[in-house]
């Protein structure tokens, strides 16, 4: 039942990106669009571990370079992406064994569009709702 949902997404990204950008970018351009939708939930994984360590108040020293060099702090940045990308790229690699359905009819695209939207939206307010309710309703860790 989640592959269903997860193949029909595909195919909505796949129609609006050939929608937006053609038949030759579009390629390539629905799977950003597909990471696109589910990245909220991994950025809210990230901020609540932010959330926790300080909390926990762990005496982790940022590393000099990272204070200094912005191009350090941009790699860094990357490389936290670098598991959610590999698993996306998992996911859609498991699902392409079933054909991207070109010919979706329109109130089938609208409709999926409208529950990609949502999941997109639900993510990012996750990614607020849940540090800031750790936050303010945990006590610190440390006495």
């Amino acid at each position: 039942m989640i592959l269903k949902h997860l193949v029909n997404l595909r195919d909505c990204c796949y129609i609006w990106a050939v929608k937006q950008y053609g038949e030759v970018v579009g390629e390539a351009e629905y799977k950003i669009k597909f990471k696109g939708i589910f990245a909220g939930y991994y950025m809210s994984v990230l901020t609540l571990v932010a959330i926790l360590e300080k909390k926990e108040k762990t005496p982790i020293s940022t590393p000099t370079i990272l204070k200094e060099n912005v191009l350090a702090l941009l790699i860094f940045g990357l490389l936290l992406f670098l598991p959610y990308n590999i698993f996306m790229n998992f996911i859609l690699k498991k699902i392409s064994s079933v054909p991207i359905d070109k010919s979706m009819p329109p109130d089938k695209f609208k409709s999926i569009l409208s529950e990609a939207i949502l999941l997109f939206i639900i993510g990012m307010i996750l990614m607020v709702l849940i540090p800031w309710s750790i936050d303010m309703l945990l006590p610190p860790f440390y006495t």
